[in-house]
């Protein structure tokens, strides 16, 4: 299983830049729209939505393997959990978000269990573990259960979670337009914008939801229509740089 999915990333690979620029303009409105509702401190609604297309594309998966039974059982423990928290999650320190951290660690370990670690890796279902990690800490800035953390350790949980939250939006949306595009290739398509917003949009996000709820005084907002192109671009070209060494040590190995 491994090593057919290692050989069709690395085939999807090789038309990286032709499949990426002919999709700009979704992928643009999502990191825009994640961008927006973070820097106004609202969070639930993306991040619901990306919980949502990694489960379903994790219960595919796992239903693809013969574990339909499980995938069944995540599907309506989902349900269930969505509707008691989503309320809970639409701006900052709502709320007492364990529960949901509790499930998310479980369902991961379970489907981890049937996966196995490289797959989760690859296919990015281990996202639940930033997810299951960053909630304490991003929805709660201003510290919470008598734990605290200043802006470099906010941060460093914040941009991870935010990077997850755009690879799951923007996944679910290309698989949306163009279902016959393998969901690897479209989590190719996924990993220009997450790099963009990990490398240059979140840690500036960050900075302006954790200071926000302190109630000190905003900076002017991220400029980033002007930065947009050339953030994407990078990351086009930084990806397609890593996975050329990947793909000679693969040959190598061969």
């Amino acid at each position: 299983m491994f090593r057919r999915i290692l050989l069709a990333a690395t085939t999807i690979a090789m038309g990286f830049q032709t499949t990426a620029q002919a999709s700009p303009d979704f992928v643009k409105k999502e990191v825009r729209e994640v961008t927006a509702q973070f820097s106004d401190s609202r969070l639930g609604d993306k991040f619901f939505e990306a919980l949502e297309q990694l489960l379903a594309s994790a219960t595919h998966q796992l239903s693809e393997e013969g574990q339909g039974a499980l995938a069944a059982e995540i599907t309506t423990e989902w349900a269930q959990q969505s509707a008691l928290y989503f309320g809970q999650f639409g701006t900052l320190d709502l709320g007492d978000h364990e529960p949901l951290n509790r499930w998310l660690a479980r369902t991961y370990d379970k489907i981890e269990a049937k996966l196995g670690k490289r797959i989760c890796h690859w296919l990015r279902y281990d996202d639940l573990k930033i997810f299951n990690f960053g909630i304490p800490v991003v929805f709660h800035p201003r510290g919470r259960l008598g734990d605290s953390w200043d802006e470099a350790e906010y941060g460093r949980h914040f941009v991870p979670f935010s990077g997850a939250v755009t690879y799951w939006t923007v996944k679910g949306v290309c698989q949306a337009l163009a279902p016959g595009l393998w969901t690897f290739g479209c989590g190719l398509i996924a990993d220009l914008p997450r790099y963009a917003v990990e490398r240059w949009i979140a840690p500036s996000v960050s900075s302006r939801v954790y200071r926000s709820a302190r109630g000190e005084l905003l900076e002017a907002p991220l400029e980033l229509e002007a930065n947009l192109d050339a953030w994407l671009g990078e990351a086009e070209r930084a990806l397609r740089s890593d996975r050329e060494v990947i793909e000679a040590s693969h040959a190598f190995q061969q």
